[in-house]
């Protein structure tokens, strides 16, 4: 497991593992000023993907390496805007998902960007390493469809190669769930965007059903609620969304869907938080075919 804890006004990552029918076993920290946003399993390595704070609002993308049967630390990754164009290291980048793809092992999220206009925008980032967290390529959205754009969530494919979800969005304008595909190769083959003109919507996390559909769920903004729960699957990079679920908690409050599993028969599980008498609660659900 993975989650941030305040410790004296900062965050602080932390791991622990758990056997069935044992007590808890040892707990691994992180410095503090970091925080750990996924987490994927390489045989008995822990991958953790996330962010360093290096002062309001601005972070550095890390990934860090740790031994799932000792705690220590075997490699890390960080990464932030070259010199050149951030010598006050002021932008922002934070991963937001990481997945084990074929040999490699793909992290996914934003980075602050200065276009050629000097306009300073969010842009999806995705960094490719090999299995003992060796740098092997970086691509960085060109921002071809919206002008801005982040990753949040990625999954591998069956047929090779993965998918990324996220949001993008014209600056000023709503957010609205943005997918790509990308090649074994790592290159980016297709984009898809949801039309949700008058709704704020985030992708947050995507899987792969037995028949090769994408199931993306996050939240979506609705009139007279806040936002709700989205969970859908679409056929590819074109024709209509297949089923969608919407979930409004009894509270009216912010909902969302922030984790999600598909099982061998094609149930799918969401986990998400949502609002009961004015307090938030988590909830999970169980979808079928």
């Amino acid at each position: 497991m993975a989650w941030t804890q305040p410790v004296a006004a900062t965050t602080q990552w932390a791991v622990s593992r758990v056997k069935f029918g044992e007590a808890k076993g040892p707990t691994w920290t992180g410095p503090l000023d970091t925080s750990v946003n996924a987490i994927a399993l390489v045989d008995d390595v822990l991958v953790l993907a996330g962010a360093f704070a290096q002062g309001p609002g601005t972070h550095d993308l890390w990934v860090w390496w740790i031994s799932a049967e000792t705690g220590e630390l075997l490699n890390v990754r960080a990464f932030a805007a070259p010199f050149l164009d951030d010598p006050q290291n002021w932008f922002d980048e934070v991963a937001r998902g990481v997945a084990l793809v074929g040999d490699e092992v793909v992290v996914v999220g934003e980075r602050q960007f200065l276009t050629v206009d000097d306009e300073l925008v969010r842009r999806t980032i995705v960094l490719r390493h090999g299995l003992d967290g060796e740098p092997l390529a970086e691509w960085t959205s060109p921002g071809e469809q919206l002008q801005e754009d982040a990753g949040m969530g990625i999954t591998p494919l069956r047929d090779g190669g993965f998918a990324v979800v996220g949001w993008g969005r014209d600056q000023e304008t709503i957010r609205q769930v943005v997918t790509r595909w990308f090649s074994a190769a790592g290159e980016p083959t297709a984009i898809r965007i949801e039309p949700t003109p008058s709704n704020d919507a985030v992708g947050l996390v995507v899987g792969e059903d037995r028949e090769g559909k994408l199931i993306i769920a996050g939240m979506r903004q609705q009139p007279k609620t806040d936002a709700n729960a989205w969970v859908f699957a679409i056929p590819g990079p074109v024709g209509p969304p297949v089923w969608e679920v919407v979930r409004n908690g009894p509270g009216q409050g912010p909902d969302e869907a922030a984790g999600l599993a598909i099982d061998a028969w094609g149930y799918t599980y969401v986990a998400g938080s949502e609002f009961d008498a004015l307090q938030p609660r988590a909830f999970a659900l169980r979808l079928y075919p």
